[in-house]
């Protein structure tokens, strides 16, 4: 009799097969796929997607109907080492186990942050398990040079951010809130009598004096023939 046998690990076609049970191998091999995407993962935030897109997406990629789905509702507190904003990622963890894959619908979906994304990746594959990313459909796995790679990635972007917090601090001290330099009070005064010259256009006080036409008027209030 012409046959397929399923191996523990692996579905393999004998001499045997023809087009009368391929389609029956087939649908065991799919069935030996679904049964590694045991758990679905959805995360809602403020701009995320819904709970039922999220979980529409996850059944686009194969996750079965009756699969388990943990779902972290929106957070009303900030993580802190005493308060866990994604108890049912927690949960979800601890059921893992040797194989198991977790799906969700895009990256930003497994955690709160880079760090937190890359902390939930290492736990799951402390369990053995992978990610699924439903977004583009690449199975994730967790490598141990990673932690290093992100944490530089991490120190370069706080670096790029103290630099460029330190360069607006600096142009700060030197005009005022980044605006204008300040005009002293004796160039004022030197300016005064050419303000309320009113023989002279604006723009040569303005062009004679080195003072904005604004700070002129803001200074002196309305241009009449005399201070």
């Amino acid at each position: 009799m012409l046959v397929g046998i399923a191996l523990p690990t692996v579905l393999c076609l004998t001499l045997h097969t023809t087009s009368d049970n391929l389609s029956s191998i087939k649908d065991m091999a799919g069935e030996y796929e679904l049964k590694k995407m045991k758990y679905g993962y959805v995360r809602l935030s403020k701009s995320s997607p819904s709970k039922e897109e999220q979980e529409e997406t996850l059944t686009r990629a194969g996750l079965p109907a009756k699969a388990v789905i943990f779902v972290d509702q929106i957070p009303t507190r900030r993580r802190t080492n005493y308060v866990d904003v994604t108890p049912q990622r927690t949960a979800m963890i601890a059921k893992l186990k040797e194989k198991d894959v977790v799906v969700i619908a895009s990256a930003s979906r497994l955690g709160t942050g880079v760090t937190d994304i890359a902390v939930a990746l290492e736990e799951i594959a402390a369990k053995q398990a992978v990610v699924l990313d439903a977004a583009s459909m690449e199975t994730i796995r967790w490598h141990p040079d990673a932690k290093a790679a992100i944490d530089f990635v991490l120190r370069g972007q706080n670096g790029l951010h103290s630099e460029v917090a330190a360069r607006m601090r600096s142009g700060r001290t030197k005009e005022k809130l980044g605006g204008a330099p300040r005009v002293s009070d004796e160039k004022f005064e030197e300016a005064r009598p050419l303000f309320f010259n009113t023989d002279m256009h604006m723009s040569e006080v303005v062009r004679r004096t080195g003072i904005s036409e604004r700070s002129l008027y803001r200074r002196f209030g309305k241009r009449t023939s005399g201070p």
